[in-house]
């Protein structure tokens, strides 16, 4: 049975910064999220916001010639999309974009021109059309879209990348002391679990910390078992049980 903190022996563990013996490197945990197309499209989006703002604030307004109009039908019904052309510094640029119905209609005239802000970083060229609206109106468009798009990848990143990174901190820098195993659990999609229990540094009341195991740690821990709990001494819950972390540290 655990006991108190002041009659709790502490275990024998290397002092910190320990050594790890297996684990991926430190460097590909980072770039891990790197492989799920999913990032690389949040990025994408982050950058087409940082452009859009770029266009507002610091664009240049040109007159683009309407190259083409043509419309298709989409969910919400006709979709109306005009291919335009302007020249900048010597430099010739189109950009194909969906457009309000009325915008379309000025577009569809012979020898028509519309409104544009140009604004342009390295080879990227961003635009926006402002016959009806500023080019600010489209940014809090880009910053939904990529708050959206990055809050779903970010349970992913984290998953592949902040989780392990946090984990192997403490096993690495974390306080020793002793815990012991409390219960386990299975989770929605048979996720394993097994919580533990041990004295922080300054309470005489007992912390409860949980971790995801895997299938085979989960079935063999048992209540009651002693554990050797590593924890961060600025917030205690944040804990790791060595033997049921799949770490090995270099004695």
């Amino acid at each position: 049975m655990l006991r108190r903190r002041q009659e709790n022996r502490l275990p024998e563990f290397p002092a910190a910064p320990r050594r790890l013996k297996n684990g991926a490197p430190t460097i590909l945990v980072c770039l891990a999220p790197l492989l799920i197309p999913h990032v690389w499209i949040g990025l994408g989006l982050i950058g087409a916001l940082f452009l859009s703002i770029g266009v507002a604030a610091l664009g240049t307004d040109v007159d683009a010639r309407v190259l083409e109009t043509k419309t298709r039908s989409g969910k919400k019904g006709t979709v109306y999309e005009v291919r335009y052309g302007y020249v900048v510094d010597g430099e010739s640029v189109e950009k194909r974009e969906d457009v309000s119905a009325s915008i379309y209609a000025r577009a569809s005239a012979p020898g028509a021109t519309l409104h544009v802000r140009h604004f342009d970083v390295g080879t990227l060229h961003g635009t926006a059309i402002t016959e009806d609206r500023t080019a600010w109106a489209q940014v809090p468009q880009w910053i939904f879209v990529a708050c959206f798009w990055n809050g779903i990848v970010s349970v992913f990143v984290y998953q592949l990348s902040i989780a392990p990174l946090r984990r192997r901190s403490l096993i690495k820098n974390g306080q020793v002391t002793q815990g012991e195993i409390a219960s386990k659990r299975i989770g929605q999609k048979n996720a394993r679990f097994v919580t533990f229990r041990f004295f922080g540094p300054t309470s005489d009341e007992a912390i409860m910390s949980e971790m995801a195991v895997t299938k085979e740690v989960h079935e063999a821990a048992v209540a009651g078992t002693p554990v050797t709990v590593l924890y961060d001494p600025r917030k205690p819950s944040r804990a790791i049980a060595y033997e049921l972390s799949g770490y090995v540290v270099a004695m």
